[in-house]
């Protein structure tokens, strides 16, 4: 009897680190598939399209995506690598070739971040604003940001007469 439960055990212990690695790798596709999307909307934008404003209670365009880049950075480096948020630069004049090279090593550091993550501590938990939370929430949280704010962006583009790209889902 117990070395049947001993083998439960062990089953369902290797069963949650499957799981894990899964949502990891499933991640990582997704984030390739953010990546290569966020760069085809910029390589369409003008570098006038950087300063559009839909209103004055929004950002512009230019502002939106530093938003978006650092937001990734401050999650890969405060949560994922512990390491405390260090923003890259105190610019918000970056022209559109700038920003493309700025988002292209943003999501080139943040998907190394991931590949490199010990799947174990996806259920460590965090302190964050808006509670404590565990790792694979931050991670969805991620993902989540910048969909939402990617949604904006091709919002801006077709008021900047911009057809956005087709969708990249993975």
């Amino acid at each position: 009897m117990l070395r049947i439960l001993s083998i439960l055990i062990c089953l369902l212990i290797c069963q949650s680190i499957f799981s894990q690695d899964a949502f990891l790798e499933a991640k990582i596709e997704k984030w390739k598939g953010q990546h290569k999307y966020m760069i085809e909307c910029l390589e369409l934008l003008e570098e006038k399209d950087l300063d559009f404003r839909p209103t004055v209670d929004e950002m512009n365009t230019r502002d939106l995506l530093l938003h978006m880049g650092s937001n990734i950075l401050w999650i890969t480096q405060d949560y994922l690598q512990g390491t405390g948020y260090k923003p890259l630069f105190n610019r918000k004049d970056l022209t559109k070739s700038e920003l493309i090279k700025h988002m292209n090593s943003l999501f080139e550091f943040s998907t190394q971040t991931l590949k490199e993550y010990a799947p174990h501590l996806l259920k460590t938990r965090v302190d964050f604003f808006a509670g404590e939370k565990n790792m694979m929430q931050m991670v969805e949280l991620l993902d989540d940001h910048l969909t939402h704010h990617k949604g904006q962006l091709t919002v801006y583009m077709r008021l900047c007469d911009k057809k956005a790209p087709k969708f990249v889902g993975w």
